[in-house]
C-alpha cells in the first residue's frame, strides 16, 4: 500500500523484486537494477505526483520509495534499504 499526492490510499500486489527495467528519462534509457515490481490492486496504484511515495507491506514495514508507473499494470520502486544506506540513516 502506499498514500501518494496523486492517487491518495491504494493497494497493490508486489510481483517482483530485484527485477531490472530500464526507464525513459528526456531521450536516453536508464536501467535500473534491484527494483521492486508492484501491480495495481483496482483503477491505479500510482499516477504523476505520487513519486517518492513510501511503500508498505501489510504489516506497515517500509519497503520501498515509488518512483515512477507505466500504462500498464505496474508500477516500480526502489527497494527501502537501498536508500537508507545510501543517505546513512534508519527508520526509528
Amino acid at each position: 500500500m502506499k498514500y501518494g499526492r496523486t492517487t491518495g490510499l491504494t493497494f497493490g500486489f508486489l510481483i517482483a523484486i530485484n527485477a531490472t527495467i530500464k526507464i525513459l528519462i528526456g531521450n536516453s534509457y536508464v536501467l535500473f537494477e534491484n527494483q521492486i515490481v508492484i501491480e495495481r490492486d483496482g483503477d491505479k496504484f500510482s499516477d504523476r505526483g505520487d513519486s517518492g511515495s513510501l511503500i508498505l507491506d501489510s504489516e506497515r514495514r517500509a519497503i520501498g520509495l515509488l518512483f515512477t508507473g507505466s500504462e500498464t499494470r505496474v508500477s516500480f520502486a526502489n527497494p527501502i534499504y537501498e536508500i537508507l544506506s545510501y543517505f546513512s540513516v534508519d527508520i526509528i
